[in-house]
Formats: C-alpha cells, sequence, structure tokens
C-alpha cells in the first residue's frame, strides 16, 4: 500500500507539553488562583487532556492506494474511500490559477497552513472533501455524491501513485 501523510506541526507538540505543565502546577497548587479546589484540580485535568491530544495528534492526514482504491484519512472526520469505479472525471488544478476550485469556506475541517482537510465550500459554489496539503491538487468528480480535492506536497509523486493504483485514464 503506497501512502502520503500530511506532517504535524512542531508547535502542537510545544503546547501539548506546555499545557501538560501547566495544569501539574495548577493541580498542585503551585500556580495559583482565586477559584476553590475543585475548579482548579478541574482546569488542571482539562489542560492535561488538551496537552495529551495536542501530543498525540501526528498527522492532519493521510492518502493511501491500494490496487482500485484511495483512501482519505481526516482527523474528526469518517475516512472516505474512493473506488475506481466511483470515479467519473479527473483534473489536475493549481488553486491559485484555477480559482474556481479555491476553498473558500470550511464546513468541518481542518486548516493549518497548506494543509486543508475536511469538507469545504469551493469558490465555484461546490461542497468538496479536501485531503489537500499545497496548492496542487486532483479534482476528482465521483459518483458518490461529492467531488474530491486531493493532493500532497510531492504531486508528482502522488499523481503517479494515484494514476498507477486508482484511476488509469478510463
Amino acid at each position: 500500500m503506497v501512502s502520503f501523510t500530511f506532517p504535524g506541526i512542531k508547535i502542537f507538540l510545544v503546547v501539548g507539553i506546555a499545557e501538560i505543565v501547566v495544569g501539574a502546577l495548577i493541580i498542585a497548587g503551585i500556580l495559583r488562583s482565586k477559584s476553590g479546589m475543585i475548579a482548579r484540580v478541574l482546569g488542571g485535568i482539562v489542560l492535561i487532556a488538551f496537552g495529551i491530544f495536542f501530543i498525540t495528534m501526528r498527522s492532519f492526514g493521510a492518502i493511501a492506494f491500494e490496487e482500485g482504491a484511495m483512501h482519505l484519512k481526516v482527523p474528526f472526520q469518517r475516512d472516505r474511500v474512493i473506488r475506481s469505479s466511483d470515479i467519473e472525471e479527473v483534473w489536475a488544478v493549481n488553486i491559485t490559477i484555477d480559482t474556481e476550485y479555491r476553498p473558500e469556506r470550511k464546513i468541518s475541517g481542518g486548516n493549518v497552513g497548506d494543509i486543508r482537510t475536511g469538507w469545504y465550500r469551493l469558490a465555484n459554489g461546490e461542497k468538496a472533501f479536501l485531503t489537500l496539503n499545497g496548492v496542487r491538487a486532483l479534482y476528482i468528480k465521483t459518483s458518490l455524491g461529492f467531488p474530491a480535492l486531493v493532493g500532497t506536497e510531492d504531486f508528482e509523486a502522488f499523481e503517479e501513485a494515484f494514476r498507477d493504483h486508482v484511476y488509469r485514464d478510463q
């Protein structure tokens, strides 16, 4: 199975560690506040939980290929599988040039730097599922009721893997 994983951002590791430390200091009473003991303990637990969440978030998405299928893995969303038989048309786009395919409004998903994952409204008004890292992507029109905008930083390798495993210009 060939896969492309979107990188996590080191800042989330740093923020996660900081939140755990602050949470522990609050629970221990070293960082004081005017709130009562229960509020202090609950606040510390919440900070520690968010810290663990940030540390364990290793990537912001992944695209995996197997023969005849592409798996789009996005945090906090149900994974989507697009099979060869689901694809109606495919074309390459650059969202800085082909502005009608530019994500305009996030419906549900993530957006960190050039990484966009989840459901977005495109400039042309379509609702599309994105698993995108960078500005170059494949626009995949599907019979599943939604188009997908999918791409990685190494677009050439991604497109080659897509055409080798999923779509051979049917």
